[in-house]
């Protein structure tokens, strides 16, 4: 019975360790996924020379406002390409009316991408692409001005929550903008060990079950029922026959010729014990505790192999 009750509770661990580590695959790289993560954003000039009233020129025209250099990267973090068939309308970056897009151009791209972005309004961004392959990288950087009347130290960090996003792809719900990059590779990195943890701990318990048969009965992690073996006298003859206890008053004799259960007082009535032979361990529970075994022991390595594996990708300067 302990043995069935083991098995089962190794079955749900087992089956819950795999729908976590499917889950947070799952998580990690969607089908159809964008992001867009915020690289650098600060003041091209700082404002003590604005305090100096030294004149700003862009394009012939007189810039009154502070100006900021914002740099960022759209990366492809889902499980499929992305080609222009899935594109109905191509992906604006849209910002609040308060800035304002002065200049772009994209800074560094993944071999083989041919990309484009351009100012549709002064708020509006729209970035086209031809194709975009799994991990695959974008990277564009703009001048943007913004109000005198705001503080430099907050507003990089105003102008990157007031990015929105419009566009019409197939199976693309949102975008996900990175509000802190160091944020997310510590939650990667923590469920990565969280796995690691776990795959260790059911390797070790599903060698410890492997081998559990040879163990030591105070070792073994299933139990091992054991028998007696007797020499019996009936009638003027000895049999050996192995007992063992079925209730409060019914016991089990069997033998290669015997195999009969009998109660107490027949079993006085009929049978004289000459001596003990040996002691048997019948450990029934060896073919499931090797199941079990190499069960959790290939679990535990498949789930070691996705905590360590890296990615690899390559990116071109433009």
């Amino acid at each position: 019975m302990t043995g069935i009750i083991l098995a089962i509770v190794g079955l749900i661990l087992t089956l819950i360790f795999g729908i976590y580590s499917v889950r947070n695959n799952k998580k990690s790289q969607k089908k159809i996924s964008i992001s867009f993560e915020k690289k650098e954003c600060y003041s091209l000039f700082k404002e003590d020379i604005n305090r100096l009233n030294i004149d700003i020129n862009y394009k012939g025209k007189t810039i009154d406002n502070y100006l900021i250099l914002f740099k960022a990267t759209i990366t492809n973090n889902g499980n499929l390409d992305i080609d222009k068939s899935r594109i109905f309308s191509p992906l604006k970056i849209i910002i609040d009316k308060n800035f304002k897009w002065l200049e772009t151009n994209i800074s560094e791209i993944t071999n083989g991408v041919n990309a484009d972005i351009k100012n549709i309004t002064d708020n509006i961004l729209e970035l086209n692409w031809d194709l975009i392959k799994k991990n695959e990288k974008i990277e564009f950087e703009a001048l943007i001005e913004i109000p005198q009347n705001k503080e430099i130290e907050e507003i990089t960090e105003e102008f990157y929550k007031s990015i929105s996003f419009d566009f019409r792809i197939t199976d693309l719900n949102k975008i996900d903008k990175i509000i802190d990059s160091n944020s997310k590779e510590i939650r990667r990195k923590k469920s990565k060990q969280k796995v690691a943890v776990m795959s260790i701990i059911m390797l070790l318990f599903g060698l410890a079950l492997f081998f559990s048969p040879e163990a030591p009965k105070y070792l073994s992690i299933l139990p091992i029922s054991q028998s007696i073996e007797y020499s019996l006298k009936s009638n003027d003859t000895t049999v050996s026959v192995t007992i063992k206890a079925k209730d409060s008053n019914q016991m089990q004799l069997k033998n290669k010729d015997i195999d009969e259960e009998i109660s107490i007082s027949e079993f006085n009535k009929k049978f004289q014990i000459q001596k003990v032979n040996s002691i048997i361990d019948e450990n029934k529970s060896k073919l499931l505790s090797r199941i079990l075994g190499i069960t959790y022991v290939l679990t535990a390595l498949w789930g070691l192999w996705r905590s360590l594996r890296k990615k690899k990708t390559a990116t071109n300067k433009m």
